[in-house]
């Protein structure tokens, strides 16, 4: 391609463009679906190629003192230069308080390897946003309005194929009012999971795994055969705190850490547990068999308790019974098990 040196000037040197001329690379030929090369940037050494050697391409732009500054550096380099086993990178750098980075400390480096953003500043307590990925409508935002980020890889079959998607969505998009919500979802048979259907739901509220959070923590297995859920009341009387799990008939079995207030403040602390099931147990195991059992009802005479006992060797658990009354003193009944 020949410059037009009357109107470019020297093709080596300071090229400069009368005002508001551009310099246009027009490549024209018979390729319908390939790129074609426009511009080629080589750096050739009189020396012995070495990891580091590049070429690059600066960017300046007058500053307010009149003088030509680095704005950005494009730098492309070569970290392995053996001939047929070369490995390149391609590094942007961009000024900062009047400095260009040096190279290596470019805030955008591209490798075989992956891509690395740099942020350099001189916080040493607090996070700096290094990265943004932003969702403009050109309709009127509501709620699910987000945005997301997908990891694929190769799979055996030589297909991409999507890993993981990270979904960023406002569940209320009210100016002011915005609630957010951060959802994960991977690939299971094949397939990543649908908006809404993530494995890992996060929101204000709660976490949720396998289903959107209800309480503190929300736990639901694919087959919707268990749920987990770690919940906590309105703080004042009968406020509790806890875990609840769910089989797929809706029985509840539940552990609680409650606080039985009589009021709005103070009141007793106490571990509960218990099942919604009427007339069902609560057992409790050690080296895996049943210790204690109490039952949700008991019969005349009867408590609703059965312990684990041995006899002669032989173990067996054993409801507890009450004696006669005054049994166990003026206005009290023994508590027994038979012989």
């Amino acid at each position: 391609m020949a410059v037009n040196q009357a109107l470019y000037g020297p093709p080596l040197g300071d090229t400069s463009l009368p005002s508001g001329e551009t310099a246009d690379i027009i490549v024209t030929d018979a390729e319908t679906a390939i790129t074609s090369n426009a511009q080629t940037v080589t750096h050739r050494t009189t020396g012995t190629a070495a990891a580091g050697l590049g070429v690059g391409i600066a960017y300046k732009v007058e500053d307010g003192a009149g003088n030509d500054q680095n704005t950005v550096v494009v730098r492309a380099v070569l970290t392995t230069v053996t001939n047929n086993s070369e490995v390149g990178a391609y590094r942007i750098a961009v000024i900062d308080a009047g400095t260009v980075p040096a190279e290596g400390q470019e805030q955008l480096q591209v490798t075989p390897a992956g891509t690395t953003i740099l942020v350099s500043n001189a916080a040493t307590n607090t996070i700096t946003n290094a990265h943004t990925v932003r969702h403009r409508t050109s309709g009127t935002p509501a709620a699910g309005v987000g945005v997301s980020v997908t990891y694929a890889t190769e799979d055996a079959g030589g297909a991409d194929q999507d890993i993981a998607i990270v979904r960023y969505s406002l569940t209320t998009a009210t100016a002011g009012a915005e609630i957010g919500a951060v959802r994960i979802g991977i690939v299971s048979s094949g397939s990543v999971p649908a908006a809404g259907s993530e494995q890992f739901q996060f929101t204000p509220t709660g976490l949720g795994i396998g289903v959107a959070p209800s309480e503190i923590i929300h736990a639901k297995d694919s087959s919707g055969e268990t749920e987990i859920t770690a919940e906590s009341s309105a703080s004042g009387a009968g406020a509790t705190a806890g875990l609840k799990m769910v089989n797929n008939a809706g029985v509840n079995a539940f552990i609680h850490l409650r606080s039985d207030n009589a009021g709005a403040t103070g009141g007793a602390s106490a571990v509960n547990l218990g099942t919604s099931v009427s007339g069902g147990p609560v057992n409790v195991y050690a080296a895996n068999a049943i210790s204690l059992t109490v039952e949700g009802s008991a019969a005349d005479g009867e408590t609703a308790i059965l312990i684990r006992r041995d006899v002669g060797g032989t173990e067996s658990v054993v409801r507890v019974s009450m004696g006669a009354a005054d049994s166990g003193g003026a206005g009290f009944k023994v508590l027994r098990v038979p012989n």
